[in-house]
């Protein structure tokens, strides 16, 4: 299978995912969704933003494809007292949260390498404590005092962005997991 008919055959697999309320993925970042896919990575979460104040920008939640095991085990030493398991299971969170974390950084080095880009609406990854990985918007707070029709139209851009993000990871090898 050659990788557009994968990516087109991923990009149907986002139809069929739903959130514990039963919530489709939003249409504006199925393909980026597929397009990470693609690539070996595993998403937990997303959302392309909503016009109201209240809440954030699009993002995109990426794990490592075995954190919801990996954190279930470190949990599990955590309640039974079994510290050094524990510490141990955190650090091998952290190791595979790195892998991700510098295999997404570089791809979003290699995308806004010798591009021209608006920094207000630059994708970037942050990495939480707890190994998780999100892709978002630089500028999502600085996005909340915007009024709705200006919110609209970040959105708007935000959308075109993270499209150009697809568009370029569609270019790049695939990731073959060593």
């Amino acid at each position: 299978m050659d990788k557009y008919t994968a990516y087109e055959t991923l990009l149907k697999k986002t139809d069929t995912i739903r959130d514990q309320q039963d919530t489709p993925i939003d249409k504006e970042v199925k393909p980026i969704i597929a397009a990470l896919w693609l690539h070996g990575f595993t998403t937990s979460g997303s959302c392309a933003g909503h016009i109201d104040s209240e809440s954030r920008g699009p993002y995109i939640h990426i794990t490592s494809s075995d954190f919801d095991a990996q954190y279930n085990t470190f949990n599990e030493a955590i309640n039974a007292g079994r510290m050094a398991e524990a510490r141990q299971l955190k650090q091998k969170i952290y190791d595979s949260s790195l892998t991700v974390y510098s295999r997404i950084f570089s791809l979003l080095n290699k995308f806004y390498k010798n591009t021209n880009f608006d920094y207000n609406h630059l994708i970037i990854a942050y990495a939480q404590l707890n190994g998780e990985i999100y892709l978002y918007f630089n500028d999502v707070r600085i996005a909340d005092t915007f009024n709705h029709e200006q919110r609209r139209a970040w959105l708007e851009e935000c959308h075109y962005e993270l499209q150009r993000l697809t568009d370029f990871l569609l270019s790049q090898p695939i990731y073959v997991r060593q």
